[in-house]
């Protein structure tokens, strides 16, 4: 194979986590964004699909639940079929130059699903098409097809890599949010402290250590050097790595294409279970070879995760 082009590939992400993505389009679509109820429907939608059930096929096999939770859309339930396939070895694989494509209002392949697999194939870009759905091709020709062009001729290639350079934490910048929501980080930092900070979006960023007190953040492309400690929090990781250990309390993460640098990947340090859902994640460590992670986690209080 001479090179890939991956357009709104579905499946990747762990079939609880794809679940948490419909159930979400759902409730906005039946309530809205500004609804009062819109949060608290969705924490009752994480709550749930971290007690997902063991295998996919409950769900599709059963006509009303296909429904109710894919719409009964053909190209849904195909995405929902994928994702119990675990791709995490074959992804790391492939050697073949990998350019990614992807429709940002994609709500049968979440733009997450591309931009973890840009970050787990090796060298892999991402091109993505704004106000495109699942099927750009179809909907912007005039657009794609350029793209696609550029790339059969060899003129993506000088594009840079999509997944961020892991090194040294360049200076002793430091941040902290407290209170304030939508807040965006990126470039390099000692430490970053999120206090109360709802929505916070961390991109392109080196952190040396991460802590998160009642809030919620999602990370893409990141790298954290130390670790990151976590209380009453939720946190989305997608791509990048972590090289200590999340240390949780009251807290829940889910992480995509996200490199894990020390065997001792979570610890409990509260009174309650901590859910950790991955989805083609990986550990590696000095002296052992890169291990696959896709799976849920469940961590009593005092509980530590060691793979």
């Amino acid at each position: 194979m001479s090179r890939l082009v991956l357009v709104d590939a579905a499946g990747v992400l762990h079939r609880s986590v794809y679940a948490e993505f419909l159930a979400r389009g759902a409730v906005q679509r039946a309530m809205g964004l500004d609804s009062p109820w819109y949060e608290s429907v969705v924490r009752a939608i994480q709550n749930r699909v971290e007690n997902w059930p063991v295998r996919g096929n409950l769900v599709l096999a059963n006509s009303g639940v296909r429904q109710r939770l894919l719409r009964g859309d053909p190209s849904a339930i195909s995405a929902f079929a994928m994702v119990e396939h675990d791709f995490s070895r074959v992804l790391r694989a492939i050697q073949a130059p990998t350019l990614v494509i992807w429709g940002a209002e994609d709500m049968i392949a979440p733009l997450r699903t591309g931009q973890a697999l840009a970050a787990a194939i090796p060298g892999a870009r991402l091109t993505v098409i704004e106000g495109a759905g699942h099927a750009p091709q179809v909907q912007f020709p005039d657009r794609f097809n350029p793209v696609v062009l550029d790339e059969i001729d060899g003129q993506q290639f000088a594009a840079p890599a999509y997944a961020l350079k892991n090194g040294p934490v360049a200076g002793n910048r430091t941040a902290r949010c407290d209170g304030e929501r939508y807040q965006e980080f990126s470039g390099d930092y000692e430490s970053l402290v999120l206090e109360n900070c709802p929505d916070a979006r961390i991109s392109d960023a080196r952190i040396g250590w991460l802590q998160s007190t009642h809030s919620t953040a999602r990370i893409v492309n990141s790298h954290i050097r130390d670790g990151i400690d976590a209380r009453h929090s939720r946190l989305e990781l997608t791509g990048g790595t972590v090289g200590g250990r999340l240390t949780l309390a009251a807290s829940n993460v889910d992480a995509a294409a996200t490199r894990f640098g020390s065997d001792t990947i979570a610890s409990n340090s509260g009174a309650v279970q901590v859910v950790l859902r991955l989805s083609v994640a990986q550990v590696s460590h000095s002296g052992n070879a890169p291990r696959a992670l896709h799976d849920i986690f469940r961590l009593a209080p005092g509980e530590t995760l060691i793979r």
